[in-house]
């Protein structure tokens, strides 16, 4: 059927708006049309159905772009609000781990304390152990010593002497007696010219090694003596002068060394000993340190080198230093000591140099570091005395 045949029938009804009524042009065109009716041309019918496909293209046109708006807009909303939700959840995602990260970093902190509350538990544990064992061992020399002043005292009677050849009781004691200073003078006096260096193993318990002990003030792990003529003829030497200095004088005192990373045993062995040339410039100057606390020189100990029987274990130096007549800076410091300061009238050290004015010993200082030090500027007023490993 043509086009034409179809004007006589009503109009549809989807040429309407949004709300429901009818389009204004449309039901202008349906109007006109029944108003002329059978009287209208054949141009004028045809003009008429034209203008109708042509108002139901453009409202349904109107119609669906209406509806693409809505739905893009509704489609960016909803992208929108889950674009939120997200950044939301992210936002509540990090919150979280931060508060776990807290969490556990007071977690840590917390670990940290009780490890180091349970250190220095064991470390206190330790040193009363340490403390009791040495005072077993003072006891031990005590009653060594008063037995050796039994036997001493039985040697002088009419006690019978022991046939079997058994070693009696005064020459265990004597052996474990401490030897004086005069001792060692002596033995060291009465070895040939041509004896070299060595370093002699002190035994566990003996006088010797309780000395070491008391003197640290820690238990030690092994002790050697050193025997080296050529350094203690130089400090025997150096003694000797200083007492005709001093009026008899030479205020020997047992010190603490630490080599700060030179091996100990070689300054022990060698021909040198202290030598203040190679120290670098310290609180007093160049010059040999010494402390009165073993503790202090554990700061410069170093560990005995691979190879050793105590490699990795940290080994100090007990030295016989000679004093002799010293300026006590108390607290006070002076890096530009090469020697000691020259003496005045006052007691105090001279402000300006004289040529023929005599020079303090060494210098004290002090307390630095929770221990008071000596220095010495002469390679022969310190020996090695005793080499102790911990």
């Amino acid at each position: 059927m043509s086009a034409l045949a179809n004007l006589g029938q009503p109009l549809e009804t989807d040429h309407s708006d949004a709300s429901g009524k009818a389009d204004p042009t449309v039901a202008e065109l349906k109007g006109g049309l029944q108003s002329k009716g059978a009287k209208s041309s054949y141009a004028s019918k045809v003009e008429l159905v034209a203008a109708c496909k042509s108002a139901k293209i453009r409202f349904v046109l109107s119609v669906r772009g209406h509806a693409d708006f809505a739905a893009k807009k509704s489609a960016a909303k909803e992208k929108a609000a889950a674009a939120k939700a997200k950044e939301k959840e992210k936002a509540a995602a990090a919150k979280a781990k931060e508060k776990e990260k807290a969490a556990a970093a007071k977690a840590k902190e917390k670990e940290k304390v009780a490890k180091a509350k349970e250190k220095e538990k064991a470390a206190k544990a330790k040193e009363r152990e340490a403390a009791a064992v040495l005072k077993e061992k003072e006891k031990a020399a005590q009653k060594a010593t008063k037995a050796l002043a039994a036997a001493q005292k039985a040697a002088g009677g009419p006690a019978k002497r022991p046939l079997d050849g058994a070693a009696p009781a005064a020459k265990k004691a004597r052996a474990a007696a401490p030897k004086a200073p005069g001792d060692f003078r002596a033995m060291m006096a009465s070895l040939p010219p041509a004896h070299g260096p060595a370093l002699r193993e002190v035994a566990r318990g003996t006088a010797q090694w309780l000395h070491c002990e008391s003197l640290a003030k820690t238990a030690l792990h092994a002790v050697h003596e050193v025997v080296n003529p050529f350094l203690w003829r130089s400090f025997d030497a150096a003694c000797t002068n200083l007492r005709h200095r001093n009026h008899g004088a030479a205020n020997v005192k047992s010190l603490f060394h630490g080599t700060s990373g030179y091996d100990a045993r070689r300054l022990c062995l060698g021909q040198v000993g202290f030598d203040p040339r190679v120290a670098g410039p310290g609180f007093y100057g160049t010059g040999a340190y010494f402390a009165e606390k073993a503790a202090y020189s554990l700061n410069y100990a170093s560990a005995a080198p691979p190879g050793s029987p105590f490699a990795g274990r940290k080994q100090l130096i007990i030295a016989d230093v000679a004093v002799g007549d010293y300026f006590n800076y108390g607290k006070a410091i002076d890096r530009s000591l090469s020697r000691p300061p020259q003496k005045a009238p006052s007691g105090k050290a001279a402000e300006v140099e004289f040529q023929d004015a005599p020079l303090y010993d060494s210098v004290k200082g002090g307390p630095h570091g929770g221990s008071c030090m000596f220095v010495v500027y002469l390679p022969s007023q310190a020996y090695p005395r005793y080499l102790v490993t911990l």
